[in-house]
């Protein structure tokens, strides 16, 4: 997934600097962000980091969407799924946006003061497992991820912000 997305924004021209991370240890505290986000700390460049993105399940059909994020991000959580409704999937949220960051990734970024978003497709009545349809479910979940990547670089170049402080899009 991370290498789509690097392919798809390979040409686009964005405001800010866009950072692929993988990280261990979610089930274990967020080890893996945790220390991301101490070591960012110790060298100074914590604040630089404007929002954080996370991914999960995207091996299966965008069909529902179980979004989980800070406030910060309704807008663009919104207008990205609007964008993308029934285009081949529906894009449809399981429900209404979750607050709840849980134990992953984003909730080490969200206690950082750094918005955070979470996606993961959630058709709980559909599990891919053969490689052209995973195959093609990374295809669809890159192109909207590489949508909300986008849409978030505008919203965070129109409204700068002090570091460590959140956007409101």
């Amino acid at each position: 997934m991370l290498l789509l997305l690097a392919d798809q924004l390979r040409e686009a021209q964005t405001h800010h600097t866009i950072r692929f991370l993988t990280t261990d240890g979610e089930e274990f505290n967020l080890a893996g962000a945790r220390a991301y986000l101490d070591r960012r700390g110790k060298d100074g460049s914590l604040g630089r980091i404007r929002a954080s993105i996370t991914l999960d399940f995207i091996t299966q059909p965008p069909g529902r969407i179980h979004v989980r994020c800070t406030e910060d991000f309704d807008g663009i959580a919104k207008v990205a799924l609007a964008a993308h409704r029934n285009r081949r999937y529906a894009y449809e949220p399981d429900g209404p946006i979750d607050r709840d960051l849980g134990c992953l990734d984003a909730r080490a970024f969200e206690e950082r003061g750094i918005s955070s978003f979470y996606y993961s497709p959630s058709d709980p009545q559909r599990i891919d497992e053969d490689d052209d349809s995973i195959a093609m479910n990374l295809q669809e979940n890159a192109k909207f991820v590489c949508d909300l990547i986008l849409r978030t670089d505008q919203v965070l170049a129109l409204r700068p912000s002090a570091p460590g402080t959140r956007t409101k899009p």
